[in-house]
């Protein structure tokens, strides 16, 4: 079992008809027979590759959308009420968009990360390969191409990406199942 090098790309797949497809397209897109690979996996427990770092940016940016304007209005109504009389409306307005807006960010941003960090605290991703499973493996050296070669297998129903990759036995050449 070896860890996937930055170039490679490990989709499991739940079918052959599937494996075919994504090969079909993986040749399309210009990778070569000799970068493609397919097999029946050895049963055992893998890695998965782990996205949980972007999963939280994105938590944090939602977050921060929905904290700054929710911030910004709660901020005027407390500058609003602290003041009430001794400012004009737009000095209230302007202060309680930037006090509201600051921790509405703080927060907002806050918020949106910690569900997707408790998320991802317990969960070990792993994928359970049994014996006699009906999962093919496709791997691809992708080289630069990685991000399109994972957007080709997603769309062909790649059930999972391992971070390694299990021993396979081969289902055949490539080029034949693809042909």
């Amino acid at each position: 079992m070896d860890t996937v090098e930055e170039n490679l790309v490990a989709g499991v797949f739940t079918s052959r008809e599937q494996a075919d497809a994504v090969l079909k397209d993986l040749l399309r897109i210009g990778l070569t027979a000799d970068a493609l690979e397919v097999g029946v996996p050895e049963p055992g427990r893998y890695q998965l590759e782990d996205h949980g770092s972007q999963e939280i940016g994105q938590g944090a940016v939602i977050g921060i959308a929905i904290g700054v304007p929710v911030g910004s209005l709660a901020g005027i109504g407390m500058v609003a009420a602290a003041v009430s009389g001794m400012a004009s409306s737009l000095d209230v307005i302007g202060l309680g968009i930037l006090f509201g807006g600051f921790w509405g960010i703080f927060f907002g941003g806050l918020a949106g990360m910690v569900p997707k960090i408790m998320a991802h605290a317990d969960e070990l991703r792993w994928y359970v390969l049994s014996e006699g499973g009906p999962e093919i493996l496709v791997i691809a050296r992708a080289g630069s191409r990685v991000d399109d070669v994972r957007k080709v297998m997603r769309r062909r129903g790649a059930r999972a990406f391992f971070a390694e990759i299990p021993a396979t036995l081969p289902v055949g050449d490539a080029v034949a199942l693809a042909g």
